[in-house]
């Protein structure tokens, strides 16, 4: 008879030594009753094969099966990222082992039926029972994982206020590792990350205990919470791997913060926290997809690509704080692809967030060259020509190379086109052959009063240089009467 006894041990050790010697014993047992019991005449004629050959071809298929499914023998990464999960159980694990175990395995099952740009492996149980032996595993094995997720797991009786007990299973540390300093700072477009900090925040307040009285509501609560904490940290690392498509996929997924579940602390922590990290994901998620649509952009010269990206941003996040470089790339990229009107009402979109920054100005500029708007051409370079907006950082050589790309694409006569870029060159590159180009002009315009205020503008530019806002002077008025009112 077969004991399939040992079958069910050997299932529930599966990941130790133990579970294949068990295996083996229980497969090679059931296939020699099997020989016995129905005493095949081709059997007992090819006796070395039956009893010898095919028994030992069964133990190294089990045997490199074994080391394959338990992560002993390495596999090659297939995925844009591979995790392993690394769980330390202490001296009571026995008594909760295979639940967690199972717990954990459906998690990572999910996720990697959900999420095709991601390979979790669960590995053995105490495989690594010191993180620096771990950190050492995944540096010699960047083939086979990109980085790993140890986490300290222990599980008890615990004592209630009305005297009884009951049992309860916590997560005590979760740690990360991988090919990357995690303190370390990354520049994504115009912010700085850094794994600790990210991850920090993200799971600040988690709740990690399964308590067997709530053991339903909790597995819930787990589940969401580790699975979010796996998913996270994906994206995060795809940043350092610098795989922004897949990163992105990730994180957009993450955006609502209603996946994470937190301790009951009361509702103004909660919200407090939850607001937190929406924030950020928020701020990363569209660093993210300005950093990506640039690379379209300038790297790939694909500006469909960018422009496509850009609209999800703008979708995802309509006019939010951060939105400005956004809608000012937008502004550019719509241009360029011939939505003029689209330009401008992008443009417009950014002055809303950010009223006096130099780039309207520069763009409002342009779009009153093209359309001929000599009042609009004014007031912008009038604007332009402050003294408090040469803090500014542009690529003033980038838009004086764009403005002359555009007057010789449309092979424009109008010199109005020559007054932009004397200004610049004038303020901003080399100002001796700006005061040229803007004298050029200045000559060239002495018959045609419709540009009479441009002209008269240039010549104040280079009599006298840069002058102070008549805005700004209003605002120090303003200011003035405030405090003689107090």
């Amino acid at each position: 008879m077969l004991d399939t006894h040992i079958l069910e041990r050997a299932k529930n050790s599966w990941e130790k030594p133990i579970g294949i010697v068990l295996t083996l014993i229980f497969i090679l047992g059931a296939y020699f009753w099997i020989l016995n019991v129905t005493n095949l005449e081709i059997a007992n004629d090819n006796s070395e094969i039956f009893r010898i050959w095919i028994p030992s071809f069964l133990l190294i298929i089990l045997s490199i099966y074994w080391l394959i499914s338990t992560y002993r023998l390495p596999g090659v990464k297939k995925k844009d990222i591979t995790i392993g999960i690394f769980l330390k159980f202490d001296e009571e694990k026995d008594k909760y082992e295979n639940r967690f175990k199972d717990l954990v395995r459906n998690i990572l099952r999910n996720i990697n039926e959900e999420h095709p740009e991601i390979e979790t492996r669960l590995y053995p149980i105490n495989y690594f029972k010191s993180e620096k032996k771990l950190v050492k595993y995944v540096q010699s094995m960047n083939y086979s994982l990109d980085t790993a997720i140890y986490a300290e797991v222990s599980g008890g009786n615990y004592l209630k206020e009305d005297g009884n007990s009951d049992f309860k299973l916590v997560i005590d540390k979760i740690n990360f590792t991988g090919n990357f300093n995690i303190n370390e700072n990354l520049r994504i477009f115009k912010d700085n990350i850094s794994i600790s900090r990210e991850v920090e925040l993200r799971n600040a307040g988690k709740e990690w205990a399964i308590v067997e009285k709530n053991n339903g509501i909790d597995k819930v609560k787990f589940k969401r919470n580790f699975k979010d904490l796996i998913l996270h940290y994906a994206g995060i690392y795809l940043i350092y791997l610098n795989n922004l498509d897949a990163a992105l996929s990730i994180l957009k997924k993450l955006k609502h913060s209603e996946n994470i579940k937190f301790r009951e602390l009361g509702p103004n922590t909660i919200s407090k926290r939850e607001l937190a990290i929406q924030g950020r994901i928020n701020y990363n998620l569209i660093n993210l997809l300005m950093l990506r649509a640039s690379r379209a952009y300038i790297l790939e010269g694909n500006k469909e690509k960018s422009r496509e990206i850009l609209k999800e941003c703008e979708l995802l996040f309509g006019d939010h704080p951060e939105s400005f470089s956004q809608f000012i790339s937008l502004a550019r990229n719509s241009y360029e692809l011939g939505h003029i009107d689209e330009a401008i009402s992008y443009n417009e979109k950014a002055a809303a967030l950010k009223p006096t920054a130099q780039e309207i100005f520069i763009n409002r500029a342009f779009f009153g060259i093209i359309q001929k708007d000599y009042k609009k051409i004014h007031k912008n370079f009038f604007e332009l020509g402050h003294l408090y907006r040469f803090k500014n950082t542009q690529s003033y050589v980038d838009i004086v190379a764009f403005i002359d790309r555009e007057k010789k694409k449309i092979k424009a006569t109008n010199c109005i086109y020559d007054f932009a870029i004397g200004f610049y060159y004038f303020f901003y590159i080399d100002e001796k052959e700006g005061r040229k180009i803007l004298k050029k002009f200045i000559d060239e315009t002495k018959n045609k009063p419709d540009l009479d205020d441009i002209r008269n503008l240039a010549i104040r530019f280079i009599t006298k240089g840069s002058f102070k806002s008549v805005y700004s002077n209003k605002k120090k008025k303003n200011r003035k009467r405030k405090k003689r009112r107090k």
